[in-house]
C-alpha cells in the first residue's frame, strides 16, 4: 500500500518577549523661541530602527519623536520638536545570533509638563515587543492507495485556512495639499498631525488592493502683517496596489497597516507662493494571504480479510481565529475643570490610543483601554486666546473567533489540544473623532475606533502515519459469533462495529436498511461476521 500526503503551510510563534521602558528628558526652550505660558497640543511617535538578535537576547534601537505646541505671553504659538533615542536589551531564552526578528513598540503613556517658562519635561512609558514567527510545513496523510478492495478508510474533513504568502511591504502616499482660496500663504508650519483613518485591503489576482484615507491637521503662521494663525483640516484619500504573486480574488488577506512615518514640507505653487503642503506618508504593511480549503485527514482504517497494525503520527493544524477589523464607538461628555478658561469656539480635537488589556478567553478577544482626547479651543481672551483640555475616553471591544470549534478557558480545544497560547497582533487607529461644544463649560466627544486584528495558533491532530498487515488471526475470527444483534446504550459509530466484526460499513447499512453512520442509543441492528 502507498500513502498519499498533503503539505499544509502555517505560521507559528517561535519565541517572543517584551519589556517596559521609560523615556524621559528635560527640554530647554531655544533662545529664539518665546517663553512657555500654557501647554497646548502634544504628540509622539515611536520608531524602531534596528533589531539585532544575539545569544539569548534581542537588542532594540530606536527613538521617540515628539512635537509640542505651546502658547507664549500675548497669545503667540510656538512649536518644539525633538528626538529621544533609546537602546534596550531584552533577554529571551533560546534566541540565536543572526535570526530575523520583528519588533514593535506601543506608547502606553505620554506626558509633557512645564518645569518653568524655559524648560519642559517630556516623559513616555513605552512597551517594546520582539518576536519571531516561523513558517511550518506539515505533512498530512490524506489517503492510501494500492491496498486492495477489502480496506475500509475513515476520514475527517477539515476546513483549513492555509498561509499562502507572507510579506512585509511599504505603501507610500504622496499628495500635494493646496491651501483653500482665501487662506494666506505659509510663513511657518507650527503643527502637523497625520493619522490613518478608514482602510480596506482586498485580494485581487496577483495583487492586494488598498483603499483608505489619511486624516490631516495643520497649524501655521501666515505671511503678511500680524502673522495670523491659521488652521486647516484635510482628509486625503488613497488607493493603490501591492504586488502579491500568489494572491487570488477568492483568498483572504490581512494587511495589519501601521502609519509609521510621515513628512510635511511647505512648497511653492505656480505663482511662487508658499501655498502647497507636500505630504509623504509611509504605511508599513505585514501582509498575509490565506486560502480556505477542505482537506481530508486519514484517521483510521482496517481490513476485512487481514490483521492490521497502524502507526499514528501527530501533526499540527493551523487555526486562524481572527483576521480582520473590529470597530467600537466612542462617546463621552467632558466638563472643563474649575479655573480653566471657558470655551467660545472648538478648533480641533485629536486622540491617542492607550491600550490597557487584551484577554483571550472562550474563543473571544476582549480589548480594553482608553483614548486620550486633546481638545484645542478659543477662549475669547485677548492675552491667552487658546486653551487645551484633555479627557480619557474608555473603550471595550469584543471580537469572536471565526473558527467553528469550541475553545475552553484552559486553552484546550475540542478535537485537538492547543500547542501554545494564541499569537495576538493588534494595530489600533482612530477612524473618526469629533468634539463639539455643548456650552462654554461642557464638550461632547464622539468617535470611531478601529482595530486591525490577527489571532492565530495551531492544534495537535492525530492521523495515520503507516501500517503493517499480516494474515488474519483465525482464532480471534472464529471466536466471534457468526450472527449477532447489537443494541446501543449510546450513539455509537458504525465504524466501531465494522472494525470489530470485519465488516464494511456499507454492508452494515445494507443489511439493516440504514442511511446514517451511527447507531442511535436504544436501537439495534444485525451483524454478520465477515460479511462483504
Amino acid at each position: 500500500m502507498d500513502f498519499l500526503y498533503r503539505n499544509i503551510h502555517m505560521e507559528q510563534k517561535k519565541w517572543d518577549a517584551s519589556t517596559q521602558i521609560t523615556i524621559e528628558e528635560d527640554i530647554n526652550i531655544p533662545e529664539l523661541k518665546g517663553d512657555c505660558m500654557t501647554m497646548l497640543l502634544k504628540d509622539a511617535a515611536l520608531n524602531i530602527d534596528e533589531t539585532r538578535v544575539g545569544r539569548d537576547q534581542v537588542v532594540l534601537k530606536g527613538a521617540l519623536q515628539y512635537q509640542i505646541l505651546y502658547e507664549t505671553e500675548g497669545g503667540q504659538l510656538e512649536q518644539l520638536t525633538g528626538t529621544l533615542p533609546f537602546e534596550e536589551i531584552i533577554n529571551v531564552s533560546g534566541t540565536t545570533p543572526g535570526e530575523l526578528a520583528n519588533a514593535r513598540g506601543v506608547i502606553e503613556d505620554f506626558k509633557v509638563s512645564m518645569i518653568n517658562t524655559r524648560k519642559i519635561a517630556v516623559q513616555s512609558v513605552v512597551m517594546l515587543y520582539a518576536y519571531m514567527h516561523q513558517l511550518l510545513e506539515e505533512e498530512w496523510t490524506d489517503d492510501v492507495v494500492n491496498a486492495g478492495t477489502d480496506l475500509e478508510k475513515l476520514f475527517e474533513t477539515r476546513e483549513v485556512l492555509q498561509l499562502c504568502q507572507k510579506k512585509s511591504d511599504v505603501f507610500r502616499v504622496k499628495e500635494e495639499l493646496e491651501l483653500p482660496g482665501g487662506y494666506p500663504a505659509v510663513q511657518n508650519l507650527l503643527w502637523k498631525h497625520v493619522s490613518l483613518g478608514d482602510m480596506e485591503a482586498r485580494p485581487m489576482e496577483g495583487k492586494v488592493s488598498l483603499k483608505g484615507e489619511l486624516n490631516c491637521f495643520f497649524i501655521y503662521t501666515a505671511q503678511g502683517a500680524g502673522q495670523a494663525t491659521k488652521m486647516m483640516s484635510k482628509k486625503v484619500p488613497f488607493h493603490g496596489m501591492v504586488d502579491c504573486s500568489i494572491c487570488q480574488s477568492d483568498m483572504s488577506v490581512s494587511a495589519m497597516p501601521l502609519l509609521n512615518q510621515y513628512t510635511v514640507e511647505v512648497k511653492q505653487d505656480f505663482d511662487g507662493e508658499d501655498r502647497i503642503l507636500y505630504l509623504e506618508a509611509a504605511l508599513d504593511l505585514q501582509i498575509r494571504i490565506y486560502s480556505q480549503e477542505k482537506i481530508a485527514l486519514l484517521q483510521d482504517m482496517y481490513s476485512t480479510s487481514q490483521e492490521m497494525t497502524l502507526e499514528e503520527k501527530t501533526v499540527q493544524a493551523p487555526v486562524l481565529h481572527i483576521a480582520g477589523d473590529g470597530k467600537c464607538k466612542l462617546k463621552q461628555t467632558h466638563r472643563l475643570k474649575e479655573g480653566t478658561p471657558r470655551a467660545v469656539q472648538m478648533l480641533h480635537s485629536c486622540g491617542t490610543v492607550f491600550p490597557d488589556r487584551e484577554v483571550w478567553e472562550n474563543g473571544k478577544l476582549n480589548l480594553m483601554g482608553s483614548v486620550r482626547v486633546q481638545m484645542l479651543y478659543m477662549t475669547g481672551e485677548e492675552e491667552m486666546p487658546y486653551a487645551i483640555s484633555e479627557c480619557d475616553v474608555p473603550y471595550t471591544l469584543e471580537m469572536e473567533s471565526n473558527n467553528a470549534m469550541e475553545i475552553a478557558t484552559d486553552g484546550e480545544s475540542l478535537g485537538g489540544s492547543m500547542l501554545q497560547k494564541p499569537t495576538i497582533m493588534i494595530e489600533p487607529r482612530l477612524e473618526q473623532l469629533e468634539a463639539q461644544l455643548v456650552d462654554s463649560e461642557e464638550m461632547e466627544v464622539k468617535g470611531i475606533l478601529a482595530f486591525s486584528v490577527l489571532v492565530f495558533d495551531s492544534e495537535k491532530q492525530q492521523c495515520i502515519g503507516g501500517a503493517e498487515t499480516r494474515a488474519l488471526d483465525t482464532a480471534k475470527f472464529a471466536a466471534l459469533p457468526s450472527m449477532v444483534m447489537c443494541f446501543a446504550e449510546k450513539d455509537t459509530p458504525l465504524w466501531e462495529y465494522g472494525k470489530r466484526y470485519y465488516m464494511p460499513v456499507e454492508e452494515i447499512k445494507r443489511l439493516n436498511n440504514m442511511s446514517g453512520d451511527c447507531l442511535k442509543a436504544g436501537s439495534g441492528m444485525l451483524l454478520v461476521k465477515g460479511a462483504r
